[in-house]
């Protein structure tokens, strides 16, 4: 069985980028945010969807992938979930985020073994508005994530990415990028380590802020892939690849800043990862034949 694969040391199929404008901090544990109502002033408003046209041209043979895609609001949690390419329950999921602690989470499962191959993505779109007319707001998110990889045989590989990508700068800011593959050999965003298929992990947390004048908004906007994970694997005859990612996107802050303001809608992006490196989009996978 032929295995398309990206064999360069740099990015392999993604399905998603967003626009972050700087970078600063390092988180490496989940928030723990006490449920406060949001300041009347602000509406944030989000959506996450799962891309079951992606699904569908990708899985193959002994491919399958399931999960779960939630939103919070108010504290009370609305599901939908996913087995191969179809969907149960709302798609896109979307929801008014009203307290701190809100949010959008997504976890996911795929495993092909024996001749087959698999194909996941997940998006998230955010509107943040600021109704004042007077009072500038910082509002802080979080995203806590995990990444997993694994790979055995022959000819297999399982590959997870999360991208943060500045479009104006042409500049990736932020990546989760794990690749397992026997034949070819691993990679940890986008760079060899010498080391032939097996299991490769990464978790964290990263924060960005976003810093709103008074009667500005933000749109992050799903159907560009702004923020999203992909996971994509493929195995050979007698070879298994099986992948595991979640993420979970929520407010944990919100202050009001009335002091002289940074340049309008200033975001701010924390990481809890090392080895940030500039990376370039790629194509999706194409199904094995």
């Amino acid at each position: 069985m032929k295995i398309s694969r990206c064999t360069t040391a740099r990015w392999c199929p993604s399905r998603g980028i967003v626009v972050f404008l700087g970078l600063f901090g390092i988180v490496l544990a989940p928030p723990v945010v006490q449920a406060v109502p949001l300041n009347g002033n602000l509406s944030i408003t989000g959506s996450v969807s799962y891309d079951t046209g992606y699904a569908q041209s990708n899985l193959t043979g002994t491919g399958t992938q399931s999960g779960d895609m939630k939103v919070i609001q108010g504290g009370a949690s609305t599901s939908s979930t996913f087995i191969d390419a179809s969907i149960t329950g709302s798609n896109p999921l979307n929801g008014n985020l009203t307290e701190l602690g809100d949010g959008f989470d997504f976890s996911g499962n795929a495993l092909a073994d024996d001749a087959g191959s698999y194909g996941t993505g997940i998006d998230i779109g955010l509107t943040v508005a600021n109704h004042s007319a007077t009072d500038t707001y910082k509002i802080t998110f979080t995203i806590t994530f995990d990444n997993r990889v694994n790979s055995s045989g022959s000819d297999a590989y399982a590959h997870s990415n999360f991208s943060v990508f500045d479009r104006d700068a042409g500049q990736t800011l932020f990546f989760t990028d794990l690749m397992s593959d026997t034949l070819f050999g691993n990679k940890n965003g986008g760079v060899s380590n010498g080391i032939f298929g097996g299991v490769m992990t990464e978790t964290g947390s990263a924060s960005f802020a976003i810093t709103l004048l008074a009667g500005q908004s933000v749109i992050f906007d799903p159907s560009l892939h702004d923020l999203s994970w992909t996971l994509n694997g493929s195995a050979g005859t007698g070879s298994a690849s099986s992948a595991t990612l979640s993420t979970f996107l929520s407010i944990t802050s919100v202050e009001t800043q009335n002091a002289a303001p940074e340049p309008a809608a200033m975001v701010l992006f924390g990481i809890g990862l090392a080895g940030l490196r500039a990376l370039r989009r790629r194509r999706r996978p194409q199904p094995a034949n």
